[in-house]
């Protein structure tokens, strides 16, 4: 997991980096110049983006003499974001990194015009982009491909609990990327046998709640679809799973693809 994050970070840091360069093409501003603005916008706690500021420090790019970064949180607080964002947009901010997909959602609406680069659950099913290869308008970043792991990430559930028959898919609906990807996962467990259901969480008392529940209903495993509340309230997650009596807990696999606009291209092939 270290290994995937410190990827994921490295592709944020370049892709934003490449982003600042077209405001700023071939040269370090001068001292009398306005520096490149990076508006940081996240859902959960205000945590320092260190994979992120620690890979602008080795592409040497200096915070505070290269550039500045405008951070917001929203602290677990999706109706925070749409304000965030704005408060970005107000900043004149040259570009918004924006963590997770409702934090996506929230930059997008706010602004056609300040380019996004996004961390996001799955990109094209959402509908944030048209393709990976070409994703048109003003976002570039990195996306999971949920879709294309979902089968074979039951497939190991499978091999893990032969004899199991019955799964429960915990999802967050406010997510947009996660109604979708629990209907296919109660699908596709449907299609090798299991007896499935899609349970939804907002909070930390619904998950609480609710694995109450699969301890009296006694599911044999449970898929947590990963997004960022998902992880906001992760060190739950095993007290919850152990009162249950569930034999398996399996949280979403973050496996990333790179999107890439051709004018971010244009600025790489320059490097």
């Amino acid at each position: 997991m270290r290994l995937r994050s410190h990827a994921i970070g490295h592709l944020l840091a370049l892709l934003t980096a490449a982003v600042l360069l077209l405001g700023n093409p071939g040269s370090v501003p001068a001292q009398t110049e306005r520096l490149p603005k990076v508006g940081y916008l996240g859902f959960g706690a205000s945590v320092p983006p260190t994979l992120f500021q620690n890979r602008m420090r080795e592409l040497r790019f200096s915070e505070g003499k290269d550039f500045m970064v405008e951070y917001r949180f929203a602290g677990g607080r999706a109706g925070e974001l749409p304000r965030l964002a704005r408060e970005l947009v107000d900043a004149k901010v040259d570009v918004i990194l924006a963590i997770g997909d409702e934090a996506i959602v929230a930059a997008k609406s706010t602004t056609h015009s300040v380019p996004i680069v996004m961390i996001a659950c799955d990109a094209v099913t959402t509908g944030f982009v048209a393709s990976l290869a070409r994703p048109g308008g003003n976002l570039t970043g990195v996306t999971c491909i949920t879709s294309e792991l979902l089968p074979k990430r039951l497939a190991v559930f499978r091999e893990l609990l032969p004899a199991a028959s019955r799964l429960a898919v915990l999802y967050n609906p406010e997510n947009v990327s996660k109604p979708p990807e629990a209907a296919r996962t109660v699908e596709v467990a449907k299609e090798m046998g299991l007896d499935a259901k899609a349970v939804q969480f907002r909070s930390a008392q619904d998950i609480e709640a609710a694995f109450s529940a699969f301890a009296a209903d006694r599911p044999d495993g449970i898929v947590v679809l990963t997004e960022q509340r998902s992880i906001v309230h992760a060190s739950c997650w095993p007290s919850f799973r152990a009162e249950s009596g569930c034999q398996c807990c399996i949280r979403s696999a973050k496996v990333s693809a790179l999107v890439v606009s051709s004018r971010t291209v244009r600025i790489f092939q320059r490097w």
